[in-house]
């Protein structure tokens, strides 16, 4: 049994470092004294160029060693470089070459752009690799500063607006159409346009209305232009929302079978010393227990819903908090929370 362990992990071994040598290879980028599989040249460069180009360069893959090699596998490091073609299974023999067209990319890109490629081929009984690189200089239409946009930790009710600046390029004549956001708590105005250069400026807000819980949110903020080399450009919005007070759970939902007096307890927590001002809700057939004269950062609501008494299956409990400010003055917030009675048939999920 020791011995067929030993040979097991042999196997294994050997395995690895078949799958290993398929993987990763041996890497030869095309120095002049290597007398091996070579990418002539080893890089190219497109220096400036505009967006949403396709440039293409043939570079020359030479295979200087003594017997044939055959290309297993074209990868990638982005979708920005590609190899047009099929040249996966093609043999290459002895002191033979073939070309190898590549494509850059130049889309949205501002700045520096580059690509690099690996060819995989195997000669004889191992796979090894050889790399190429191409790279641009990219002319941007426009520019968006920043093109990412963090509101960081917000804890305090109410919007907090960020602007992004919006500057004219290599496009003559260039125009901001409009600009709209994924997510509804993210709003985006285009602000008035400033005067010179055409620069043009957008007011993102971040406003979460009724969400009593520590919560992140992302949107893309789309800006629509009139480039015809890159008609839109988006901006990367996050936040991280820690509210004054939370409400655990957020909302109450009551089940189809679930019928005469139902019973709910809610948790509201202030990072702040907090007295619940009152308790209201427009609906007879809800009832609300609270203790209104005790001081402290954790309250506690009893609900208790009479469904034979409800008048409508969905109503919003409101409640308002004197919250003791760092000063020692009381804060007036107002927090509410829906009820929802789901209609028979209907399910949780």
């Amino acid at each position: 049994m020791k011995h067929a362990g030993i040979y097991i992990a042999a196997l294994v071994g050997a395995a690895l470092v078949i799958l290993g040598g398929w993987l990763g290879g041996r890497a030869y980028f095309g120095r002049s004294g290597d007398a091996e599989v070579v990418v002539e040249p080893q890089g190219f460069d497109f220096a400036d160029r505009r967006q949403a180009e396709e440039l293409l360069y043939s570079f020359t893959l030479r295979n200087k060693l003594s017997y044939p090699i055959t290309l297993v596998g074209i990868h990638s490091t982005c979708g920005c470089a590609t190899v047009p073609g099929i040249l996966v299974g093609r043999t290459i023999d002895a002191a033979d070459s073939c070309e190898l067209p590549v494509t850059l990319n130049t889309g949205n890109a501002d700045g520096p752009v580059s690509g690099q490629v690996m060819v995989y081929y195997r000669a004889g009984t191992s796979t090894r690799m050889c790399g190429l690189e191409l790279s641009a200089n990219v002319l941007p239409d426009y520019r968006v500063e920043p093109a990412a946009l963090d509101f960081g930790k917000i804890d305090q009710l109410g919007a907090v607006t960020k602007r992004v600046r919006i500057r004219p390029e290599m496009f003559p004549g260039f125009r901001v159409l409009g600009v709209r956001s994924s997510h509804r708590q993210f709003s985006a105005r285009l602000a008035e346009e400033s005067a010179g250069q055409g620069v043009r400026h957008v007011d993102i807000t971040f406003a979460a209305e009724n969400v009593w819980r520590t919560e992140s949110f992302s949107a893309i903020v789309t800006v629509e232009t009139n480039s015809p080399r890159a008609p839109r450009a988006e901006v990367a919005v996050r936040a991280r929302l820690v509210p004054p007070v939370e409400i655990e759970p957020p909302s109450v939902v009551v089940r189809w079978d679930e019928s005469g007096r139902v019973e709910r307890r809610l948790r509201i927590t202030s990072r702040a010393p907090s007295r619940l001002s009152a308790v209201r809700c427009p609906e007879p057939g809800v009832h609300v227990d609270a203790d209104l004269a005790r001081e402290a950062q954790e309250h506690v609501l009893r609900l208790a819903l009479v469904r034979p008494e409800m008048r409508t299956p969905n109503c919003e409990i409101q409640v308002e908090l004197a919250l003791r400010g760092s000063t020692g003055k009381s804060e007036a917030c107002r927090v509410s929370f829906p009820v929802h009675c789901l209609p028979r048939g209907e399910v949780i999920r």
